[in-house]
């Protein structure tokens, strides 16, 4: 059953979802501009049998966001800080590096000589990696945080408006009909004593 103001699951999902994305392609983009300046994009154009820059430019990014939605559905549910998030993002893109860089690229390009070869290349594809999760990790923090600030705060006045107006938990009930049943004896006892005076 579900209480007003709550978020539902499927918007919870929606949040992180966009998140994912947002967090994706802002450390794809990162590590793109990285890979560019050290000659690595057309390595990635390579995996898909192309040339062109533009190609590898759109390659990396369709897996920076593949990536980033991964990272929402394997680590997401942990972060509920800043520092989770930076945490949880360089680990994962270290995990990508070692995965992705030292295995599937070089056996995808038929280099098999270069698996976990820790090549110059290499090093800087851990730089890229770690960049990318660190910046994936924050900025799907950040965006999430601001997806879910409105509801905190609705909880926060909703708490405040019952206690205000009395809507005490259920387990203060017993000691608020006791102390209702108090005043009123007590209000019955005055009442009787004033009308005996009048007598």
């Amino acid at each position: 059953m579900s209480h007003a103001g709550n978020p539902t699951r499927a918007v919870v999902a929606s949040n992180r979802f966009v998140a994912a994305l947002m967090g994706g392609l802002a450390g794809g983009i990162a590590f793109g501009l990285l890979m560019q300046v050290t000659d690595i994009m057309l390595s990635v154009a390579a995996l898909v049998d192309s040339s062109r820059t533009i190609v590898g430019w759109s390659v990396h990014l369709a897996i920076s966001l593949l990536f980033g939605l991964i990272y929402a559905l394997v680590a997401g549910m942990r972060v509920h800080t800043m520092g989770a998030a930076a945490i949880t993002g360089v680990v994962y893109g270290w995990f990508w590096w070692i995965l992705g860089g030292l295995i599937i690229m070089p056996a995808w390009l038929g280099r098999e000589d270069l698996i976990f070869r820790f090549t110059a290349t290499a090093w800087q594809s851990l730089a890229g990696h770690m960049m990318y999760g660190l910046l994936l990790g924050l900025v799907y923090g950040y965006v999430l945080s601001r997806f879910e600030r409105p509801v905190r705060r609705r909880h926060a006045v909703a708490a405040s408006t019952a206690h205000r107006f009395g809507e005490w938990p259920s387990s203060a009930a017993p000691h608020r009909r006791k102390s209702a049943a108090a005043l009123l004896t007590s209000s019955r006892g005055i009442t009787e004593a004033r009308h005996d005076r009048r007598k």
